[in-house]
């Protein structure tokens, strides 16, 4: 067989000149197939869109030099393939050459011409192994993207990552390995990314994705922990369970470069740092951006560890009677008691106390998707504690509240819970009390309604929160009607002025008490001159430091010694 077959060079054995054969499909205004076979360097019909390279079975197609046009006529198909018939103009007369090519049912299917340019479209601009965006279009995307940003005064964030030790994964186990790798992050970023993010793959093994529509850090380094979590498993291969990691560099126009070259150069370095750090992270250029991002992301990281080794911890503060004295309940908070890194005692700054408020984290586990498992815990071990408490003499009627933010009260899981932990540690339904936000409150969502007809068909008490800053409306009391309202004095001081006064102090519950009809509740109560105004203005229940500091259960067992629960108030 000639060598030169496929190249249309001239064989220096035979001294003839091979061509290499292409079909072309056109279709016509009749819908007719009709089939042309040129020379590689020879004309292209119009409208021809796509080239099949004609296998020959048996023989080489030798075509002199003169014989520059063909007429191919179409054959049915036969179990060798199909056939053509081949005249050649400048042949003798009734010469012909029949060849059989090899040409699947798909090539010769009549298709829309639009589709076919979309294919080769889509294949110009998107990587062969992946189906992502291929860099050309990244680069054409990115600049689109950023004019938009710079016209409306957006940001836009750019996240470029790569696999970590990949080349280690590829010189021990080969590139087919390598490939899986590759094809599994993109799977994965797709799976973690929004619809309005865009993907790439750079080549290699870096990729790029842009975040649009940017209000505050926490998109960024929201979606920066869910990659560096979301990326980090073991991927099956042929040689077993193989580790997979990347490690991300992060730049935010327009503030880290005015354009995608300079954003993608910065996004490298600190591609580069993240992998200096210990790979399996993210980091972003901005220094001080960065200094954030790294403190949130190490808060995360701990986190995690803290649900392993129930670093969590309950602490109550004692809920008083103002007008008899009496302990009506207790508040129960969550607090972490983290390990001893560098990150804890950077965050403890030197005080004395070991735990974190839960001011501090908790926003972030809810980040993390474990608010509701942390609150499980929170439930299981106040009624465990309440159940121990109300066999005190004097405390059977004593009450435990707990903070629970809307999304957590519609999920069924918690109410389950709530309900199980309340039958087990034979404890009534009114024992329980459940603190919400007003600001998450949606009249018009009919999961929360649902959520609150639980509540009451069930008579766990209803505490509107934060009661007394600007955001509460008084409107949501008539919507609601929740058990008890509950004004949060530090609120007040921080809309007010630490200087508020004993009369605005009165104003507010009388107005409270006049709208809602029930019990209001101060908390927060710091000094005697706020708990002189709020019995004046007709407040019934209070906490604060003022009145008793948040303890342990142990400490909470002594306090309850010495104290009776005021019999006369109840829910």
């Amino acid at each position: 067989m000639c060598s030169n077959r496929t190249t249309g060079e001239t064989c220096p054995e035979c001294n003839k000149r091979s061509l290499h054969l292409e079909l072309y499909r056109m279709v016509t205004e009749q819908q007719n197939i009709g089939l042309m076979i040129g020379s590689k360097s020879g004309y292209r019909p119009l409208n021809s869109i796509m080239d099949v390279y004609i296998e020959l079975y048996g023989q080489d197609l030798f075509l002199p030099g003169d014989a520059t046009n063909w007429q191919v006529s179409f054959q049915p198909k036969t179990e060798h393939g199909r056939h053509f018939d081949l005249s050649l103009v400048n042949l003798p007369e009734g010469d012909k050459l029949i060849i059989v090519a090899d040409i699947t049912s798909t090539v010769l299917k009549i298709e829309s011409i639009n589709t076919q340019l979309e294919e080769a479209s889509h294949n110009a601009t998107h990587d062969q192994l992946t189906g992502l965006a291929n860099r050309a279009y990244l680069l054409e995307y990115a600049m689109q993207t950023l004019r938009e940003a710079e016209r409306y005064l957006g940001r836009v964030a750019i996240f470029v990552l790569d696999i970590d030790n990949f080349k280690t994964i590829n010189d021990t186990f080969g590139h087919d390995t390598g490939d899986i790798a590759i094809r599994w992050i993109a799977e994965r970023l797709r799976q973690l990314c929004r619809d309005s993010d865009f993907i790439a793959r750079q080549g290699g093994d870096e990729f790029c994705v842009i975040q649009k529509n940017i209000k505050a850090l926490d998109d960024v380094t929201s979606l920066a922990e869910k990659l560096v979590h979301g990326l980090s498993d073991t991927i099956s291969t042929r040689y077993g369970d193989i580790a997979i990691s990347s490690s991300i560099g992060i730049s935010v126009f327009p503030s880290d470069g005015p354009d995608i070259n300079t954003l993608l150069v910065h996004t490298d370095k600190a591609l580069y740092e993240s992998k200096k750090n210990g790979r399996n992270c993210f980091q972003m250029y901005s220094k001080e951006l960065n200094r954030q991002a790294v403190r949130k992301a190490a808060m995360v990281t701990n986190l995690y560890s803290a649900f392993d080794k129930n670093e969590f911890l309950l602490r109550y503060q004692p809920i008083h009677d103002v007008n008899g004295g009496g302990v009506v309940g207790l508040e129960a908070f969550v607090r972490w008691s983290p390990s001893v890194t560098p990150w804890s005692q950077h965050l403890l700054n030197g005080k004395s106390s070991s735990e974190i408020s839960c001011d501090i984290f908790l926003h972030t586990v809810e980040r993390m998707g474990r608010g509701l498992a942390l609150l499980k815990q929170v439930v299981t071990i106040a009624c465990r504690d309440l159940a121990r408490w109300r066999k005190i003499p004097g405390h059977g009627n004593l009450t435990t509240s707990l903070n629970c933010s809307l999304r957590q009260l519609m999920d069924g899981e918690f109410q389950s819970t709530l309900d199980y932990c309340l039958l087990t540690n034979g404890l009534p339904h009114n024992a329980i009390l459940i603190e919400v936000m007003p600001e998450e409150f949606d009249s018009e969502n009919l999961k929360i309604r649902h959520s609150l007809d639980y509540l009451r068909s069930s008579q766990i008490p209803l505490v509107l929160d934060g009661f007394g800053c600007l955001r509460s409306s008084p409107l949501l009391l008539r919507q609601w009607k929740p058990d008890i309202v509950k004004m949060d004095m530090n609120s007040l001081d921080s809309e007010y002025g630490s200087a508020i006064s004993s009369e605005l102090i009165m104003d507010m519950v009388t107005m409270l008490r006049h709208l809602s009809g029930v019990p209001i509740h101060a908390g927060r109560v710091e000094t005697g001159n706020q708990l002189s105004a709020l019995c004046q203005g007709g407040c019934q229940i209070a906490q604060g430091f003022f009145l008793s500091k948040p303890m342990n259960a142990e400490q909470v067992t002594l306090f309850l010694k010495q104290h009776k629960t005021h019999a006369g108030f109840m829910i």
